[in-house]
């Protein structure tokens, strides 16, 4: 369900101040004295397919498909340097896509982004991406809501399940600002049920802008 991968050094060069983004020395300015988590001031977390990927993976990202194009690559790299060097800045990936081999690809393809990222939540044996196991209902009642057993491996049950996760980052990093981008309106909707902070991803190319306008906003 969760793993973190392991710490790498992207090669692409992105612009360390990106557009949109308050400086290092506005954010202090800004900020003076208003945080001081030491788990991080900032946690951003992103679906993978289609909210980062510019091509969708079905959830099963081959090692030999390219996801991403070059702008892609280059607007990621530019994004995560330039949060990491302005803010004490956390990154996940929260996706229904199996687990193992999204940390796969992006340990091996994705050297832009790879050296940013601090764990991946995703599908997996516990965690199915299209059913319950039979046998394994109790670890699973207090994500669905309502506990409806119906949902097992739906989008409702995805959404559900990613919001679940997002608390939980959220009460283990309580002075932190958690925010979520997602292609998928059902998982804005169930992340902001649970008071996350949730903005949705109309186009991969987007994403830059978006993720500059909320972080902005969660400054104001």
């Amino acid at each position: 369900m969760y793993a973190r991968l392991p710490n790498g050094r992207a090669t692409l060069r992105g612009a360390r101040n990106a557009p949109g983004l308050p400086n290092k020395r506005q954010y202090q300015d800004r900020n003076v004295g208003s945080f001081g988590d030491s788990e991080g001031d900032l946690i951003l977390c992103f679906d993978f397919d289609l909210t980062l990927t510019t091509r969708d993976s079905g959830g099963y990202p081959d090692i030999s498909t390219e996801y991403f194009t070059d702008v892609q690559k280059w607007s990621i790299h530019a994004l995560f340097s330039a949060v990491r060097s302005i803010f004490n800045c956390k990154i996940f990936i929260i996706t229904r896509a199996d687990q193992r081999m999204v940390v796969k690809y992006i340990s091996e393809r994705c050297d832009f982004m790879s050296g940013f990222i601090d764990g991946v939540y995703g599908s997996s044996a516990r965690f199915p991406r299209t059913e319950l196991p039979s046998g394994s209902v109790a670890a699973h009642r207090d994500i669905a809501e309502g506990r409806d057993l119906a949902l097992r491996g739906t989008s409702q049950y995805w959404a559900n399940l990613k919001a679940f996760i997002l608390g939980t980052i959220k009460s283990r990093n309580k002075n932190s600002r958690v925010l979520f981008f997602d292609d998928t309106q059902i998982n804005i909707d169930a992340a902001r049920r649970r008071n996350i902070s949730a903005f949705i991803v109309d186009r991969p190319s987007n994403l830059h802008t978006i993720t500059a306008n909320a972080i902005n906003s969660a400054l104001a």
